[in-house]
């Protein structure tokens, strides 16, 4: 008996080390996503992927908490039958997953009403993400009691309160993950009406007391007055340039561009250290490096102390080149800005470099004090935003309570930069992009209180002044401030691997 009851405990822990080695079993405390297309199909966890992946094929999902979005957790989605799964954390957690909808891919998160999950489920992909985007939509208009919505975001909200109530009406979860993912097409089309129609509304009705900040990038100052002259020439009196100095160049290179802006009333951002080259500088080389620039130039209006600080390719040290550098600018110029750019992401590398867990491991409060305007970087085609865009703006908010916010670089890069990860896949697609890329977030990111708008396009040189359609997608976002109204239409663009038809 007792040889029998060895055998028995020796295959128990055999078979043990056998689940062990098969990773996570899906049935203990976890919860599992079954998905659905347009068309109610089945999708299969491999095809859920893929989809999630973009054109790169790339997993990025994360579990994140609820209401700050700090990042739990990378990676955690396996197979589980038919579904992908995740195991349940100690706390509430939140999925965060790149999904398409007819206006490209957004980073969307399932937070399950808010509460996060945290128990053991199976849940419907596309409905539950519905509901939550819904709620969080209906939340902004809540916050917006001044929105005076278009006959455009009434048509597609009132479709997609009808898709959600078709899925509650019955047992069939096909039924019920098709009409989520027709629901969420429209909420998409919805959620950004209201935030470019509010943008612009809001901002226009307080040009009396703030002048929002309408901005371009350069990266070189070759034609530098071509360039301003055309930087002026689309937002007229709203516009800013940021100006990032390329490495190992002196102050007297940038003496004539900064000059010339003063000159026809343009507004400079100077970014004295691009995050491309932050790495190479030691602690104290980078504080010289700021030091150098702002010694030399005191008619400057900002100064940007770090570009996409929480990019893991800058390095361990920036918190404390950010200290160092926000104190001396606000030591020696005290008139003017104090800017911080970060960068937009949640599923990356590591948590660590996660934008807000970056922000509450690396900015203590001294260092917070020294900053005015807090931006952070979007390159759509790398890190989707999309339905997470007002919710993130609000979270950063309450991270910095007492700064102005904004959007920092913008871009959708093409195909031939090898970084066209989502939303098209070809170079003319890709222009068309970012056309609607530039006119939805120059436009959403105005329409807030504790904004100053921003957006600084990055190739501007190289993008924008060799496309007039690019330029009038800026220059709208101005008239309508102006009282022109004129926007262009809301495109549909479904991503080719989701291979369904557009409602």
């Amino acid at each position: 008996m007792r040889y029998h009851s060895t055998i028995l405990l020796l295959s128990f822990l055999l078979f043990s080390l056998f689940l062990s080695y098969l990773g996570p079993v899906a049935q203990a405390a976890s919860v599992i996503f079954h998905f659905y297309d347009r068309a109610g199909n089945l999708l299969s966890p491999t095809q859920a992927q893929s989809i999630m992946g973009g054109l790169k094929g790339w997993s990025t999902s994360a579990l994140i908490h609820p209401a700050s979005l700090q990042n739990l957790q990378e990676e955690p989605l396996f197979a589980s039958g038919n579904g992908l799964a995740f195991t349940l954390l100690p706390s509430p957690a939140a999925l965060i997953v790149n999904w398409p909808t007819v206006r490209g891919y957004s980073a969307l998160i399932l937070d399950n009403g808010g509460a996060g999950f945290q128990t053991s489920s199976v849940v419907n992909f596309t409905y539950q993400a519905a509901l939550d985007v819904k709620r969080k939509l209906d939340l902004s208009r809540a916050n917006r009691p001044d929105y005076a919505p278009s006959s455009s975001f009434n048509f597609h909200y009132n479709r997609a309160v009808a898709h959600l109530q078709a899925a509650a009406s019955t047992s069939d979860e096909a039924q019920k993950g098709k009409a989520g993912q027709l629901s969420l097409d429209d909420l998409a089309l919805a959620t950004d009406l209201l935030l470019r129609e509010y943008g612009i509304t809001y901002a226009r009705s307080q040009l009396s007391n703030r002048v929002p900040w309408i901005g371009f990038t350069l990266d070189t100052i070759d034609r530098y007055r071509n360039l301003l002259d055309l930087a002026k020439n689309i937002a007229g009196p709203y516009t800013w340039v940021r100006i990032v100095v390329d490495k190992s160049t002196s102050p007297a290179t940038y003496a004539p561009a900064l000059a010339y802006a003063k000159q026809i009333g343009v507004k400079v951002l100077v970014s004295p250290i691009d995050s491309y080259y932050a790495k190479g500088f030691t602690r104290e080389a980078y504080l010289n490096q700021v030091k150098l620039f702002v010694d030399a130039f005191p008619e400057v209006e900002a100064w940007e102390v770090a570009n996409e600080a929480n990019g893991n390719w800058l390095g361990t040290e920036m918190g404390d080149k950010i200290a160092d550098a926000a104190a001396y600018v606000r030591q020696k110029r005290p008139a003017s800005f104090v800017a911080l750019n970060l960068y937009w992401q949640i599923p990356t590398d590591a948590p660590q470099w996660s934008m807000f867990n970056w922000i509450r491991a690396n900015l203590p409060a001294a260092t917070r004090a020294n900053l005015d305007i807090v931006l952070f970087s979007a390159y759509l085609e790398d890190a989707p935003l999309g339905l997470a865009f007002d919710q993130v703006m609000e979270t950063l908010r309450a991270e910095f309570p007492q700064q102005r916010l904004g959007l920092g670089e913008l871009d959708y890069w093409s195909a031939d930069t090898s970084k066209n990860w989502w939303y098209v896949k070809n170079t003319d697609a890709t222009t068309t992009a970012r056309r609607g890329v530039a006119y939805q977030y120059y436009a959403a990111a105005l329409g807030y209180p504790f904004s100053v708008g921003g957006v600084f396009w990055w190739y501007f040189a190289e993008e924008m002044a060799a496309d007039p359609t690019l330029q009038a997608s800026v220059g709208k976002v101005v008239q309508a401030l102006e009282g022109n109204p004129q926007a262009p239409p809301l495109s549909l663009s479904i991503p080719g691997n989701l291979k369904i038809t557009a409602p």
